[in-house]
């Protein structure tokens, strides 16, 4: 009976695991497509001033409504979509490439410096990423480009402390152990067995950090130090 139980939510529980993907993809596709052509969504000029329209509720000429200026929401919208995705993927590049850095010189140098390097990146992970951020810009001044090496470098203790754990754990397992007994060398056994089979998390987690990043770039541009106006970045 537990079993006939059992297989009833596991069929009922799979439409709406598929209708939540469906609907995940949905969003995806639209907001890349947005990136890619934003003149299908919206024919409207985002930078287009009007004052005598200035603060209007939504309605079907301004489908999200307007601005203080009386620019129309919906087309900075769409037309900002493609500089978000730009900042938020180009920073979790920036931090995945840095943490790869530190983790894979962690797992191959001496003990000595696997310790330094792990101290760093906890002091890293005390502070908020927008902090870090903060720091990289005060030095290589605002900008979108900069704006996204900045929120990289602040996400890239989160992703080496992770490679490194599950590097770690995986180091332990007993294919690599006996990859090793037959005489493969240390870093071509961590390239060829530990990498591959320590990426799963990473994924999710720049997955996750993507969003994120895209967060701290609209805080960024609040404070004067992402994407300057006119042009809307959407974040």
């Amino acid at each position: 009976m537990t079993d006939l139980l059992e297989r009833v939510r596991a069929r009922g529980g799979r439409p709406a695991s598929r209708i939540g993907t469906a609907a995940a993809i949905l969003v995806l596709a639209t907001a890349a497509a947005a990136a890619v052509a934003p003149g299908v969504f919206t024919a409207t000029d985002p930078a287009r001033t009007d004052i005598s329209a200035v603060l209007r509720p939504p309605s079907p000429g301004h489908p999200l409504g307007t601005d203080e200026l009386g620019r129309d929401l919906f087309a900075r919208l769409v037309h900002g979509t493609g500089p978000s995705l730009a900042i938020g993927i180009g920073a979790t590049v920036v931090g995945l490439a840095l943490g790869l850095v530190i983790a894979g010189a962690a797992l191959l140098g001496p003990r000595l410096l696997d310790d330094l390097l792990m101290r760093v990146t906890d002091i890293g992970l005390a502070f908020p990423e927008i902090l870090l951020a903060l720091l990289v810009i005060a030095v290589l001044g605002p900008g979108p480009a900069n704006a996204a090496i900045a929120i990289g470098v602040g996400s890239a203790p989160g992703f080496a402390r992770l490679l490194r754990s599950r590097a770690r754990v995986v180091q332990t397992a007993l294919y690599v152990e006996a990859a090793k007994g037959f005489g493969v060398r240390p870093i071509v056994a961590t390239v060829r067995h530990v990498v591959p089979n320590a990426v799963g998390p990473v994924v999710v987690l720049a997955t996750i950090s993507a969003g994120t990043n895209i967060i701290i770039a609209a805080g960024l541009s609040f404070l004067g130090f992402g994407a300057a106006p006119p042009p809307p970045s959407g974040a």
